[in-house]
Order: structure tokens, then sequence, then C-alpha cells
């Protein structure tokens, strides 16, 4: 699929410029840019398997997928190879991903992101923006990975205690004559390098608003690497004029193609009058690819149309011999304790299932009357059959502990009520335009002067439970509470209720 607008009554055909690289055209020069991007591939070193359907929701409305290829895809060493073709196939050609590099399998849980930047970086990766989950680690370890990295870390909106940047905010490449600029944003929704780092994460859209404007002064065409969510760099397109494409992640949207945010028309027939927005789903299953066209005439240079795709990552992609030495160094330390199987599923865990599963595992765990936990705590679907360790930590890759608590029923419905929709284990509750109209404990209505005794882990205890609710951390990974769990029971069958309603 090729999209253009206007062009044709010119009598010149997309066809013609999507042949072109590099060249003349009635005295106009033209560039042919390709740039191939993922986001969010949290910590997917290996190939993985998706289930047979999906549904997503990740900072947005959820997305109900069904993929052609769904089993055995992704590696970060086959997509070198598919970088590599690509990369011998076209020409201008930038690499570049858009955050969540890490946080969602044992190699994150046990390097705390060394693995995956230095997969990235021999992989060819020439730019990156830091997401969220990049700031999950300590400030320590955060800023280790900016020193490792052998590509620019980009975040213009990312401010130390003194008030000055801690990352690169831009970097402008020169391809074939034009001068490219990519700015980085992340969004403010970050962890643990932040509160210990003293950082302030600046609001994106406004921080762009100031940096836009120069960027254009100094180069031909300005690109957007965030980490905000699609719905945000929609918000970006249409506020702040001047940018000709975002490459996008953090809302794990599937865009097959691109999307455009229309502007207001000019008079240049030459001119796209719109931005371009991309982004790669998740995991690294696919590598995309945009094709941006830039024309350099009367006025300089205009970006007049666009193309893209997403390149499913198969078996049948070989894998690059540097990356998968690089991934396997890291592998091979962790094998014996990842690979082992520790029980079985049923059937493919999608929609509410993984999360009740998880809240189930956290209630049987402490013998509580309720758990509540929040549903991006639970990072992945389980695939029909064998659960293996490494799974689990896919499934909940994250250090919190086991926290318990008690609650009176009124404190117990704010909770339900404020704290971000979340998962819940014997417990079903409906919020309808704001307020709590239905909430039941072992079904029963919740009683607002009975005292329950409640279950989470750390992070929930710390964003989202109130601060005259007293709070025992006992002290268990969270993650240890769900194999032990899954050891006991030993096959599992999803549940895929909705206990919450929204």
């Amino acid at each position: 699929m090729n999209y253009r607008l206007r062009l044709k009554a010119f009598g010149i055909t997309t066809a013609l410029l999507a042949a072109l690289s590099v060249g003349q055209v009635f005295g106009a020069k033209y560039v042919r840019l390709t740039i191939l991007h993922t986001n969010d591939t949290h910590s997917h070193l290996l190939p993985f398997s998706y289930p047979a359907s999906l549904e997503v929701a990740n900072d947005g409305p959820a997305q109900h997928i069904t993929l052609k290829e769904y089993r055995n895809i992704g590696g970060i060493a086959r997509r070198a190879t598919l970088i590599k073709q690509l990369e011998a196939e076209h020409s201008p050609v930038l690499v570049m991903d858009a955050g969540d590099l890490i946080d969602g399998s044992p190699f994150s849980v046990e390097f705390a992101g060394e693995a995956e930047f230095a997969a990235a970086g021999a992989a060819g990766y020439e730019v990156v923006v830091t997401g969220n989950h990049e700031y999950s680690n300590t400030y320590d370890n955060f800023t280790k990975r900016l020193d490792e990295a052998r590509f620019p870390v980009l975040g213009a909106n990312v401010y130390k205690k003194d008030g000055t940047l801690l990352l690169t905010p831009y970097v402008i490449k020169n391809e074939d004559g034009m001068r490219i600029a990519i700015l980085g944003l992340v969004t403010p929704n970050t962890y643990t390098a932040v509160k210990e780092g003293g950082l302030e994460i600046k609001d994106p859209i406004e921080v762009a608003k100031v940096m836009v404007p120069k960027l254009r002064e100094q180069a031909d065409a300005v690109i957007l690497l965030t980490h905000i969510g699609y719905d945000e760099d929609r918000l970006l397109a249409e506020k702040v004029p001047g940018i000709d494409a975002i490459i996008g992640g953090h809302s794990h949207t599937r865009l097959e193609h691109p999307a455009l945010v229309a502007h207001t028309p000019d008079d240049d027939p030459f001119t796209l009058d719109g931005t371009v927005i991309a982004q790669d789903f998740q995991w690294g299953g696919d590598l995309g690819e945009v094709d941006l066209t830039f024309r350099q005439g009367d006025k300089g240079w205009t970006l007049m149309s666009y193309d893209g795709k997403l390149i499913p990552i198969t078996k049948d992609i070989p894998e690059d011999p540097a990356v998968r030495a690089i991934v396997e160094k890291y592998h091979k330390k962790i094998a014996t304790k990842y690979d082992v199987v520790i029980g079985n599923a049923e059937a493919d865990f999608i929609g509410e299932a993984p999360a009740n599963m998880v809240s189930d595992a956290m209630r049987d765990a402490t013998g509580a009357d309720f758990t509540v936990q929040n549903y991006g705590g639970v990072r992945t679907d389980l695939v029909e059959g064998p659960l293996t360790m490494g799974d689990i930590t896919m499934l909940f890759p994250f250090n919190n502990t086991v926290v318990t608590f008690e609650a009176t029923g009124a404190q117990l419905k704010d909770i339900l009520l404020h704290g971000g929709r979340p998962a819940v284990s014997n417990i079903v509750y409906r919020v309808a335009d704001g307020k709590l109209v239905f909430a039941e404990i072992g079904g029963k209505p919740i009683d607002d002067s009975t005292l329950y005794k409640g279950v989470t882990h750390s992070f929930f205890a710390e964003t989202s439970i109130p601060k005259d609710i007293k709070v025992v951390d006992i002290r268990t990974n969270a993650r240890e509470a769900i194999i032990s769990y899954l050891k006991a029971k030993q096959t599992i069958a999803p549940d895929s209720a909705r206990r919450a309603d929204f």
C-alpha cells in the first residue's frame, strides 16, 4: 500500500517515486528514506510464541488481534539479519527503537538491561529513546546502561535535579545531503530511577512545542522518536506543526501501515500536508518499515509521500551469528534456572485470564479475603502447553514483593474506584460514569464497616493504597507466589471472567 496526496495532477506517479532512492526528476532532488523501527520489545531477545489470538490493552483501548504468524517468531538475532538485508536493499536507512527495551523476560531480571543494550547495539540500532521501563532499574543501573550504549539514547524532556538534561535531546543525521533531526520524548509515567535520581519528566507536548521550531531551523526534516502512546502521538501531531513523522511506542499499538494526521492543506502540491505516525506493536515479533519520500524544490525539502508495513520475523529468517553469540552468552548463565518446566496450561491465557490467575495466586499464598493489583504488572499472555520458570518470569518480570493489609469495606470501595481499574480476586465490581455501582466480595455485597484482609504487591501498595492504611510487606517476591501456585496445581485452566467492568 502506498499513500500519496495530489501528486498525480502533475503526472508523477508514486510508483516512479517509490523506485527512487536518491535522484533527480524535473530538476528537483528526491530522497526516499527508509526507517526500520521497533518498540516495546520488553527483553524478548529469544524467539517466542504468541497465543492464537490476542487482546492487548496498554495505555489505550483494547486491541483484539489475530496474527498470521504467531508461533516461534521474533528474536533479536533474526531481527539483526533482516535489518542487514533491508539495509542492503534500501538507501538511506535509519534503524531506531521507541523504548522499553527492558523489563519482560529473565534477561532483564538477571542482568538489569545489560543484555538488551548489548544485543541492540550489535543488531545495528542507531538511535533509541528511553521508555518508561528503562527507569524501572535503579538509578545506578540506569546510568550504567547509558554508559554502555553503542547508540544515542534520547530524552528531550528528562531533566536532572540541577535543571540540566540527563539525556541527549536529539541527533541530526546527514543522509545523502539531507539533514534529518530525530527528537526523543518519553512519557512522564516512569518509575524507580526517576525517584532515586530526583529526575523530572516534563510534558512531552510542551517540550515539542519549543524544540520542533528550533530543529526546523537546523534540519531539513524532523522526526520524533517517542514513548508516549498512540493517542498522545496523535495529539502531538495535531498541536505541534513541523513534524514530518513520529515513530512511537508505549501503547503497544499494532499499525499494519502508518497512520496520517492531516494538517490544513497549503498550496504546495509537493507537500503531504500531514504527519506520519508508525508503531510496531510489541516484543519484536515484527520489524516496522516506514518509507518517506522527500523532495527538495524551490521551498526546500518537503515530505511528499509515505509507505510502510510490518514484517513478521519468522523462523525462516536465519540468526545473525554475532548477535546470537551475545544472546547465548547471557542465556547460558540463566538457562538451568529458567528453562525448567514447572506446570502446564490447559489452553491459552488471554484477555482477563493472566491477571485473574496472578490475583488468585497472591490470595492463595496469604489466605487473604481479596486481592487488588494493577493490570500493568501482568506483562504477557500464557501459551497452551508446558510452562517454564521463564514463562512465569515473562508473565510477571518485576521484583515487587507481596504486601498484606486490612481495609474496611468503605476503604476497599475507594480503592476499587480510584485504583486505576485494579485486577482482583474474590471480588466482582463495576464502575459507571465515575461511580462504583456494584461491588461484591465472596458473592456478597461489600459492607462498609466490615474489616477485610487484602493482599497486593509493593508497586500497587505504594501507588494506589491510601496512606492511612497500614501495609505489611512480607518480603516474598510476588512472582514466587505465582510459581508456588502453579507447582501446587500442576495444570491450570484459564479463567477469563470479567471481574471488573468499566
